[in-house]
C-alpha cells in the first residue's frame, strides 16, 4: 500500500498557506484501502483526474442576453429543508470537506441538524480569481497571516499555471494591478486595487459583464467546490443568487447567504433563517447502498481507523452530499471529495462514493 503521510502533511501546508477554500487541482487525500474481503482489508485506490486543456480566454458577454430569465421567483422556490433552521454563520472547511456552524459544530448535508462531531480549529482566509482588463491578464490571489501569493499572466500563460482550473465556472473579480504593494511578508493587494466588480466566466471566457458585487478583498463563492457545477453563486445588490454557464440567472437574487452543499443544494440563508434550497429543482438522496464490503472510517483518510466494515447490498443513511464519483478512478488515490460521511446501524464514518449506489 503507497504511504501518503508525508504527501498529507504537504497537502495540509499547501491548504494553510494559500487559505484556499479550494486549490486549483486535485487534492490527493492518501492512498485509501476501501473494499474490504471480509475479515481482511483489501486495496482499492483511485485520484481523479482534470482536463488539463484552457480554451482562449474573451472578455465576450453575448450569452448573457439571450433568451428570458426563467429562474424560480422566491415563492416558486424548492425547499428541501424549510428556512426554519435556527443556524449562525455557516463555515465550510475544505480540509475536512464538510459544513460547521461558526468553527464549531458539524451540520448535517441532508436535514441541516447540528451534530456533535467538532471542527478542529485549522481554517483559512479565501483565494480569488482576478482579472486586469487593462494589461489582460488574469490571475489568482491568496493572503493569510503566513504572506501572500499573487500572479497574474496573460490567459494563454494562465493555462499553464493553473491547468484545467479555468474550465469551469469562475467568479472573476476585477483589479487594477498597478495598485498591488510589495511588502516584507510577500504582495499584498489593498482593498483598493478591487475594483468591487465581479464576472463570470466559463469555458476560459466571460459570460457576463463585471455586473455583480465584489468586495475590498474580492469574492470567492461559499461552500463545497464542486469541478462540474452548472451554476454558480454571485451577489447583486447585497443579495445572494446563481447564474448558469451562459450567465442565465438560475436561483433568483433574495438570499442573504447562499452556501453550495453539491450540484444540486445550498444552505440558503432568507428572512434570519437557514433551509437547503433546491438549486435545479431536484432532490438528492438521502440514503445508498454499499456495491461491495466497504470499510466506515473515523476519518477521510485511508491511515483513518476502521471503525467497522460495511457489507455489501446494506444500506447507509447519509450525513453529507455525495458529491464524489461513483465509476473507478486510476492511480490508486482518492480525492477528499471522494469521501462521503454516512450513518450505519449508529455509526457514523466516512466511505468512498465509488463503492455506493
Amino acid at each position: 500500500m503507497r504511504k501518503t503521510a508525508f504527501l498529507s502533511i504537504i497537502i495540509a501546508m499547501l491548504v494553510a498557506m494559500t487559505g484556499c477554500d479550494f486549490l486549483p487541482f486535485d487534492l490527493p487525500w492518501g492512498n485509501i484501502d476501501e473494499v474490504s474481503e471480509t475479515p481482511e482489508i483489501t486495496t482499492a485506490t483511485d485520484n481523479p483526474t482534470q482536463d488539463d486543456t484552457i480554451p482562449e480566454q474573451s472578455t465576450s458577454s453575448e450569452d448573457e442576453e439571450e433568451g428570458e430569465q426563467s429562474s424560480p421567483s422566491s415563492d416558486e422556490l424548492k425547499w428541501i429543508v424549510k428556512p426554519t433552521l435556527g443556524l449562525e454563520k455557516i463555515f465550510f472547511c475544505p480540509m475536512c470537506n464538510g459544513f460547521f456552524e461558526d468553527f464549531e459544530n458539524r451540520i448535517n448535508e441532508i436535514d441541516g441538524s447540528l451534530t456533535d462531531v467538532i471542527h478542529g480549529g485549522h481554517g483559512g482566509g479565501s483565494g480569488v480569481w482576478l482579472y486586469d482588463a487593462e494589461k489582460d491578464l488574469l490571475g489568482y490571489y491568496t493572503s493569510d497571516a503566513g504572506g501572500s501569493d499573487l500572479i497574474l499572466h496573460p490567459p494563454g500563460e494562465f493555462e499553464k499555471r493553473f491547468p484545467g482550473a479555468v474550465n469551469r465556472m469562475m467568479t472573476v473579480n476585477g483589479v487594477d494591478s498597478t495598485k498591488q504593494k510589495q511588502e516584507d511578508w510577500g504582495v499584498s493587494l489593498p482593498p483598493e486595487a478591487f475594483t468591487g466588480k465581479v464576472a463570470v466566466a466559463y469555458n476560459g471566457k466571460f459570460v457576463t459583464d463585471f455586473i455583480f458585487d465584489g468586495d475590498e478583498h474580492g469574492y470567492n463563492p461559499k461552500g463545497r467546490f464542486v469541478p462540474d457545477a452548472e451554476s454558480i453563486a454571485v451577489i447583486k445588490d447585497k443579495k445572494h443568487g446563481m447564474v448558469d454557464k451562459s450567465g442565465k440567472q438560475v436561483l433568483p437574487f433574495v438570499f442573504e447567504d447562499l452556501s453550495r452543499i453539491c450540484e444540486d443544494t445550498a444552505f440558503a440563508g432568507i428572512d434570519g433563517k437557514y433551509g437547503i434550497v433546491s438549486i435545479n429543482g431536484k432532490v438528492p438522496p438521502t440514503s445508498m447502498t454499499t456495491t461491495e464490503n466497504l470499510n466506515l472510517r473515523q476519518y477521510p483518510n485511508t491511515e483513518a481507523d476502521v471503525l467497522t466494515v460495511i457489507p455489501k447490498d446494506e444500506k447507509v443513511e447519509l450525513l453529507s452530499a455525495a458529491v464524489g464519483s461513483d465509476e473507478e478512478t486510476p492511480d490508486d488515490v482518492y480525492n477528499v471529495l471522494d469521501w462521503v460521511w454516512v450513518k450505519y446501524e449508529g455509526t457514523v464514518g466516512f466511505v468512498v462514493r465509488e463503492f455506493l449506489k
